[in-house]
């Protein structure tokens, strides 16, 4: 009886072990094509269970996590597992690392997987036959910003049946990509091409592996389950799309980063010129800038020029680029409009570059350009800050003094000077009055919509705008002196240049207009 107690303590134990908490990880395939999808599982059994979040493997973003669980019964027990799937694309040998997972208060660990990646140009049982994709570049050591010419090469058998394919979209670290071009149709042997052309700026210096590139490719497939399988009539009926994907070849490519921090590769000429160099007080010269050449035209900064006492609008850029002589380039173009009521100088612009041929920094400078503004005076503080009386100023006397002769409407010095502060005070009442009276008028305004005639003619000129464009330019000249009219460009300025639809009032903006010219009279 002795020698049977061991067996009947196993049998005892036997359920236990069965349904003891253990983990598993398993994985749908373990050699891929690059651009395939793997998807591992975790299972574990049990009814408390927390799987691990995992965010990437081996710096493979994880696509999607999904859980399940299962329920069976085993000789009347109930039995609970818990699973959960995790998805990435992996581009090379990778190995999914052991996770801890928590099991009913216990902590357990999965083994690790190896999963190999291989090329589809390579034959291998998960990838087929009948494609072929080519990675060519024009040129492996380059600088930054200098452009690299790339093209993908597919070829496919014109007998394997393929009835479409799709390029996945070209993204590398640390390299803009453009396409451009069309698709060059071709046949070599037995295979047909299609010929997609690119072009890589680098964004910074240093060693880098572009590619492999995917492209899937569709084939049509027929169920064998259907009862008319081999009947030719009912292939179209009964037939699926396949898809399959295959990748080409990886290329290294080696940068230079460019010396003292510039962005610009390449040749380019530097030209500055203005429709005008005499024009009306208020009145728009308009300034154009045009860059033309070979290299990363599209990294040329909008200008923006600093010129005192004058209001100065910088359109967007607008960038025509295309292939010289097999060099990508183009032109660079920009308009400026500049607006001011006295004499200015255009400020000389710059450009500077690495040139493409001597690998050394080019600096391309303009002339200063100086306009005339007819009629115009130089700011004083007269101007600035007006006063109530007026007064006839001489120069200095001898004695360096500046002597100043009261009109004849004026008070006495020693009245004027009795007096001051009563003036003063009747100063800032009369201000007061007017802000209020201002502020009422633009305010209320539908109340007393005859309450200013448009006299001045710009302002007759803002109230008959035909559209936002030429508004834009009759409110420019006065951004600077309310805040209404500041808005009210703003705006015009996202409807000319973003296709916004903003509404402005411009019966209220030409009375705005109406009133700071005559405030301009009555100094």
């Amino acid at each position: 009886m002795r020698q049977h107690r061991g067996k009947w303590l196993l049998l005892l134990l036997l359920p236990i072990w069965l349904f003891a908490a253990q983990v598993e990880i398993s994985v749908n395939k373990q050699e891929v094509v690059v651009g395939d999808r793997v998807t591992f599982t975790i299972t574990a059994d049990g009814y408390d269970v927390t799987f691990p979040w995992v965010d990437e493997i081996d710096g493979f973003p994880i696509i999607e996590q999904v859980e399940h669980t299962n329920m069976t019964i085993v000789n009347g027990d109930f039995h609970k597992s818990l699973s959960k799937s995790y998805t990435f694309e992996p581009t090379h040998d990778v190995t999914i690392p052991p996770f801890t997972v928590e099991v009913d208060g216990q902590t357990l660990k999965t083994k690790p997987l190896k999963i190999k990646v291989v090329q589809s140009s390579k034959p291998s049982a998960s990838q087929g036959s009948g494609v072929k994709l080519l990675l060519k570049v024009n040129k492996h050591d380059v600088m930054v910003g200098e452009p690299i010419r790339l093209d993908l090469i597919i070829k496919y058998r014109a007998d394997a049946g393929f009835v479409k394919y799709d390029p996945q979209p070209i993204e590398f670290p640390n390299f803009w990509v453009k396409p451009f071009g069309k698709v060059e149709d071709g046949v070599d042997g037995a295979y047909r091409t299609k010929t997609h052309h690119y072009l890589l700026f680098p964004q910074k210096g240093g060693n880098f592996k572009i590619g492999p590139v995917t492209v899937k490719f569709a084939k049509r497939t027929q169920s064998p389950q259907t009862p008319f399988a081999n009947d030719p009539f009912f292939n179209d009926f009964f037939t699926t799309v396949e898809w399959r994907r295959y990748a080409s070849n990886g290329i290294d490519i080696h940068v230079n980063p460019l010396p003292a921090g510039l962005e610009l590769f390449g040749d380019f000429k530097l030209s500055v010129s203005v429709d005008k160099e005499e024009v009306e007080a208020n009145q728009p010269v308009r300034l154009t800038i045009r860059i033309e050449g070979k290299g990363n035209i599209d990294d040329i900064q909008k200008f923006q020029p600093n010129i005192p006492n004058a209001v100065v609008y910088a359109d967007e850029p607008v960038i025509k680029s295309r292939l010289i002589n097999g060099d990508y380039g183009g032109l660079f173009t920009q308009t400026i409009t500049i607006i001011a009521d006295q004499d200015y100088t255009i400020p000389p612009l710059h450009l500077r570059y690495v040139d493409a041929r001597t690998k050394q920094v080019v600096e391309k400078e303009s002339q200063p350009i100086p306009i005339h503004v007819k009629g115009s005076q130089p700011v004083t503080a007269t101007q600035e800050h007006p006063i109530t009386s007026k007064e006839v100023v001489e120069g200095p006397s001898s004695d360096g003094t500046i002597k100043e002769h009261p009109s004849p409407l004026s008070p006495s010095s020693d009245s004027l000077s009795s007096s001051s502060d009563a003036w003063g005070w009747i100063l800032l009442l009369g201000i007061v009055i007017g802000s209020v009276a201002t502020w009422s008028i633009l305010h209320y305004r539908p109340q007393f919509p005859n309450i200013s005639h448009l006299s001045h003619p710009r302002a007759r000129a803002v109230r008959r705008a035909k559209d936002d464009k030429r508004l834009f330019e009759l409110l420019l000249p006065y951004t600077k002196a309310d805040p209404t009219i500041a808005s009210a460009v703003q705006q015009l300025e996202e409807n000319l240049f973003q296709g916004k639809q903003h509404r402005v009032d411009r019966k209220l903006l030409a009375e705005i207009v109406e009133m700071i010219e005559e405030d301009k009279k009555g100094a």
